[in-house]
């Protein structure tokens, strides 16, 4: 009997026990994911604020780094020339880049104008040249003139491009050089066993 009892007290007890061990779980692992989340969210200002000390002294060296410099350029064309602080090299390459745009459009467009006219002179119907051009081989030509221009943009944008990530990679590694205003020319005799005596003339 005193068994008995004791089981169906130990019953009763016994959800209590799991819902007070299920709700510890719970917050435990709440205040585990707050802490993770707190963590993460600490582990990225810190990493920012580590990026902006980064570039704060890659800003100040004396010298640029030249792979920086061309990567810059890579990324966003002139921003290696503002990384080596030729800050007016980067307009001129904006200005290129934006001409080269600019004929892009302007040829594609007289191109395409060029080819529905021709295709519609060849078919025997009006178009917007009708009165000025009526030949379909003239059409045709001028139609090919402007794809040729369109093509010759296309590589210049290459051109330039390339152009200008060389520039910003070649200029980075001129400001490193050490260039003195006192250079001499040191000149001395020396006496060479096997050919006699010489001069040679060396930098100082």
């Amino acid at each position: 009997m005193i068994v008995f009892m004791q089981m169906n007290q130990v019953c009763k007890i016994l959800p209590v026990l799991v819902l007070v061990l299920t709700l510890h779980s719970f917050l435990h692992g709440q205040v585990e994911s707050d802490h993770s989340e707190t963590s993460k969210k600490e582990q990225r200002r810190l990493k920012k604020e580590k990026n902006k000390e980064y570039l704060k002294i890659a800003w100040k060296q004396p010298y640029p780094n030249p792979y920086r410099a061309a990567v810059l350029s890579m990324a966003v064309p002139g921003a290696g020339q503002l990384y080596n602080r030729r800050y007016w090299k980067a307009p001129i390459v904006w200005g290129g880049f934006y001409g080269l745009f600019a004929s892009v459009k302007f040829n594609k467009d007289f191109r395409d104008r060029f080819n529905t006219a021709y295709g519609l002179q060849v078919a025997g119907l009006e178009h917007e040249f009708t009165g000025i051009i009526n030949d379909a081989e003239t059409l045709r030509r001028w139609r090919n003139k402007y794809d040729k221009q369109l093509q010759t943009t296309y590589v210049g944008f290459v051109g330039l491009y390339i152009l200008n990530v060389l520039d910003a990679y070649v200029d980075a590694h001129l400001k490193s050089f050490d260039i003195d205003e006192d250079i001499t020319l040191s000149v001395r005799p020396v006496i060479n066993p096997s050919f006699g005596v010489g001069v040679v003339l060396s930098p100082k």
